[in-house]
């Protein structure tokens, strides 16, 4: 969360940003959980990054 709201805060200076989020590695036994404890907290700090201009690819 420190980093993206670092990159949120630095539009201030920079006209666009981006967030390329990329998983390289071979895992079929990868479950993505239903939610966890902190999954609000990461999902409202997101959409607040997102609002201030962070593309997340």
């Amino acid at each position: 969360m420190k980093h993206i709201n670092e990159l949120a805060s630095s539009l201030d200076n920079y006209r666009r940003a981006i967030l390329l989020v990329c998983f390289i590695y071979d895992n079929p036994g990868f479950k993505v959980k239903v939610k966890s404890i902190n999954s609000d907290f990461v999902e409202s700090e997101v959409q607040k990054v997102i609002s201030k201009g962070i593309e997340i690819w």
